[in-house]
């Protein structure tokens, strides 16, 4: 049984294309020796995006084997692999619950 329940991470991303490809491979490499340790059995892409000078992911356990091949599929689909519920919000003190 997994203890991790999501993990979020990112890496810089940057202008020369062999280490921004290196940076991404060692933040897949990092994120796949986390889910191995926790026996996920894959992953499931929550969430993909860059923001500024950095690439943000959050993964959750599911099916996928987690690659740059796979990242660059989620990223042409939107950098979302699956729809996420609606927030619910209390309406008195804007506090999700």
């Amino acid at each position: 049984m997994s203890r991790i329940a999501c993990i979020a991470y990112s890496c810089a991303i940057d202008r020369d294309p062999v280490q921004n490809r290196a940076n991404h491979q060692a933040m897949v490499d990092r994120l796949n020796g986390l889910i191995r340790d926790d026996g996920w059995p894959g992953v499931d892409v929550v969430s993909l995006y860059t923001h500024h000078n950095d690439t943000f992911i959050e993964i959750e356990p599911g099916d996928a084997v987690l690659s740059l091949e796979h990242l660059r599929g989620v990223k042409a689909a939107g950098g979302r692999r699956r729809p996420r519920e609606e927030p619910v919000f209390d309406g008195d003190q804007g506090i999700l619950v």
